[in-house]
């Protein structure tokens, strides 16, 4: 993985990290850069994300290379971002070396390797948050084509998310943003209840009213 650090950023992290008092100049932390970045990248690497002494400094921003330590025996991704988040890179690239600690699933890690050259582009320049989400929907298209359309998205084009959401947990994959996933379900439930109530409140009513002219006519 490439990590595009900036000098200023990087000394705030290193001003926190090494609890440094917030008024000192930035040079001061550049002139001992290569002492406080040795730590630094030592406190990541912990998350396991670890500086493979690739760097190419472009100006005030530099290139830093990191390689990913996979867990086969469980699921260290939310970690790893963490520790990647910690450097506060401008952005990230992700490489094909890192699909290992990226992707679980062995049949889907390796069709996103076969197809790696058509895709590499989709994770250049992202932000860290975004790398998981990125990694499952990608690998899902790559590994299992366009997913099948349900009656509903068919018939109004919209994504059925609850489907989409059980197409991924039968694919063992993990589900996108499943909080706002979660809560989109809750809120489309609440909705439909609503309509129905409003429907049985209408049916209520007009009911009344036809019951109502019914015994007009008979009367007239």
């Amino acid at each position: 993985m490439i990590a595009t650090l900036s000098e200023r950023q990087t000394c705030n992290v290193i001003r926190e990290l090494e609890n440094l008092p917030a008024d000192m100049p930035q040079d001061e932390i550049v002139e001992r850069m290569p002492e406080y970045a040795s730590r630094l990248f030592a406190h990541v690497a912990n998350y396991g994300v670890r500086y493979d002494q690739r760097c190419t400094v472009r100006g005030t921003l530099a290139d830093f290379g990191f390689t990913l330590v996979p867990n086969p025996l469980e699921d260290k991704r939310e970690l790893l971002v963490q520790g990647i988040s910690l450097l506060r890179p401008v952005h990230i690239t992700t490489e094909a070396a890192d699909l290992p600690a990226l992707i679980l699933n062995a049949p889907v890690r390796s069709a996103v390797e076969s197809g790696w050259p058509s895709v590499a582009a989709e994770f250049q320049r992202i932000m860290p948050a975004q790398l998981l989400e990125k990694i499952e929907s990608v690998g899902g298209k790559v590994a299992f084509g366009p997913r099948p359309r349900t009656e509903l998205e068919a018939a109004t084009g919209a994504m059925d998310e609850t489907a989409f959401t059980l197409w991924c947990i039968q694919n063992g994959m993990r589900v996108p943003d499943q909080a706002r996933m979660n809560q989109k379900i809750a809120e489309e439930r609440a909705n439909r209840n609503r309509t129905e109530a409003r429907e049985r409140d209408w049916a209520a009513r007009h009911g009344n009213e036809e019951q109502d002219r019914s015994w007009n006519i008979r009367e007239f």
